[in-house]
């Protein structure tokens, strides 16, 4: 997989224009970093994810509220803040005085997050301009006349924040799986002290985030499938929002998932392959792809169902439990001889021939794919 390269220089701020040259976002990343400050770089995941909503527009996302994990430089996300009402860009908090000091940060917090609530705030001051005492969009090509919220928040996917977790009481006193057999909580990283100070409190979720995310529309994930123990913690943490919303508002959320598939050759295997990729696909039920006017005329109808699927879980008991049904490591799952996909989820291939080309520039890899996941009924 390839980043986008900046023809010279450690950082680079680059603008993305549409196929008219217009721009579209423009965003501060870095050409090359260390493992831990991978989000400071541009992927083509984002870049390919910011296509598909580009292409599904307003008919999809106007109003919308959603969240992206992982977001790094904050671009996807940047780009869905064209029509959705609220869009969280979320990353975890780590302390890198080196990188900081390449990126270009001073504070002493995330360098990840601090670039990315840089981006944000250009973006915002660009694209949404001051004018007779309210915001509106310097384009008219936006559709709409209000400012969205961008904030940028610290989400872990290993130690996810106690409001998501609703841990319900274990069948066996001192453990925490429930009587699904699944464990409720994700899996404790050893050696990793607690971060703290300004940059945390900066970056920490606040009462209106946790009700605005019980509205939650849409999950975004670009590039976010390369390890296996933080791959299975990435799909923890999406079921654990869709399942949040759900269970407050009825609503079903979508996960919308871009990647760009590393091959390599691996020695157990003697062949080709690329095992993240493949460990990812393990974790879900892959399905055909529904029909394609089923995304705009689905969404009321999909919160409506979820709205009678949530009164159906109140109503047996099984809400405050819901939690217990992720499973606490991808091991696959016997059921009457067939395979069993660890999370609750199903999910498509989308065909990238029907997603136009509209962010450049950018060249698209044969490697990249594009999946749409949601929760099962």
């Amino acid at each position: 997989m390839e980043s986008l390269q900046p023809a010279t220089g450690s950082s680079a701020t680059t603008t993305f224009t549409d196929s008219t040259g217009q721009p579209v976002v423009t965003v501060q990343h870095s050409m090359a970093t260390p493992l831990r400050s991978v989000g400071l770089q541009v992927w083509r995941g984002a870049l390919l994810l910011a296509d598909l909503v580009l292409h599904r527009g307003a008919a999809a996302f106007l109003g919308a509220t959603a969240l992206e994990l992982g977001a790094g430089s904050g671009l996807a996300g940047l780009v869905l803040a064209r029509f959705a009402r609220t869009v969280y860009l979320t990353g975890k908090l780590q302390v890198d005085r080196v990188s900081c000091k390449l990126a270009g940060v001073v504070n002493t917090g995330s360098v990840v997050l601090a670039n990315c609530q840089a981006n944000v705030e250009q973006h915002l001051q660009q694209h949404f301009k001051p004018l007779g005492g309210s915001a509106v969009p310097a384009s008219a090509s936006r559709r709409r006349i209000d400012p969205p919220t961008v904030p940028v928040r610290q989400l872990d996917w290993l130690e996810p924040p106690d409001w998501l977790l609703e841990r319900p009481e274990p069948a066996d006193k001192g453990s925490s799986r429930g009587s699904s057999g699944f464990d409720t909580q994700p899996p404790k990283q050893q050696g990793q002290p607690q971060q703290g100070g300004p940059a945390e409190d900066r970056f920490a979720w606040r009462p209106e985030d946790v009700a605005a995310l019980q509205q939650l529309d849409y999950l975004l994930a670009a590039d976010s499938v390369y390890d296996d123990v933080l791959t299975e913690a990435f799909m923890r943490s999406a079921v654990l929002l869709m399942r949040y919303a759900r269970r407050h508002s009825g609503r079903s959320p979508r996960l919308l998932v871009a990647m760009e598939r590393r091959i390599c050759f691996t020695m157990t295997d003697q062949a080709v392959r690329a095992p993240a990729y493949d460990y990812w696909r393990t974790l879900f039920e892959a399905i055909d792809c529904p029909a394609e006017d089923s995304w705009h005329a689905g969404r009321a109808a999909a919160t409506a169902a979820s709205s009678l699927q949530a009164a159906a879980e109140v109503a047996a008991g099984a809400v405050s439990s819901a939690p217990a049904e992720l499973s606490s490591s991808a091991a696959e799952q016997q059921q009457g001889g067939k395979q069993q996909a660890p999370f609750p989820l199903v999910g498509w291939r989308l065909n990238l021939e029907s997603v136009p080309q509209a962010l450049h520039p950018f060249e698209r890899s044969e490697y990249l794919e594009l999946w749409e996941l949601e929760l099962k009924a």
